[in-house]
């Protein structure tokens, strides 16, 4: 989904500090079932979030956006292709989101500049796969999102508690890839031989 298509966030409510992301995420109900999202715009105190699943008005909504981190919300009104999440956000939290957004904005669309964003992403239909790390150990994980040329992968524990350096190589699945960078809970690397552009889709397998 292209941010590039959304209206302006002056016309969608939000804070002048609203800007427009693409950003891989899941939610999480008041009934625990989670579901595949994409955040498209965002600022300090809301985020607007497109998703087939729609929540109730007023339901409580747990958020996690792999490069940003989780949060939480109340859901504040529906749009047509999804719906807007309203925070309020501890001092700390709110100025490093602050920080991150400023980050995000001034790269535009380039949301991870060594990838450079020149691929379409997917989030795979089967998102649990093996990792390889350099030191020969592995470990299940969770694809967010790949793309013909890079992935975005997350564990179930803190990242610090592994080796895994940038630039460091590792296998994802089968497929060998190099570590771009680290965020808490997960990395993003770059395949060492790309894909074919029209041979990745959600059905694609790591």
């Amino acid at each position: 989904m292209s941010a590039r298509s959304l209206t302006e966030p002056s016309e969608i409510g939000a804070q002048p500090s609203t800007i427009r992301v693409d950003l891989a995420g899941r939610f999480m109900l008041p009934s625990k079932r989670e579901h595949d999202c994409q955040i498209v715009a965002m600022s300090t105190t809301e985020m607007r979030v497109a998703s087939d699943a729609t929540p109730r008005l007023g339901d409580q909504v747990i958020v996690y956006i792999a490069e940003l981190g989780r949060f939480e919300g109340v859901v504040e009104r529906h749009e047509d292709d999804g719906f807007s999440l309203g925070m309020t956000l501890p001092p700390l939290k709110y100025e490093k989101l602050a920080d991150q957004l400023q980050g995000l904005a001034s790269r535009g669309d380039d949301l991870d500049p060594q990838i450079a964003r020149r691929h379409k992403r997917f989030v795979p239909l089967t998102r649990v796969t093996t990792v390889r790390l350099p030191n020969g150990k592995e470990r299940m994980a969770r694809i967010n999102d790949l793309s013909a040329s890079g992935v975005n992968v997350e564990f179930n524990f803190a990242v610090s508690k592994m080796n895994i350096p940038e630039g460091g190589k590792i296998f994802i699945g089968s497929k060998s890839a190099t570590v771009l960078r680290t965020f808490e809970g997960g990395f993003v690397a770059e395949f060492d031989d790309a894909f074919e552009e029209e041979s990745v889709n959600e059905r694609t397998t790591l």
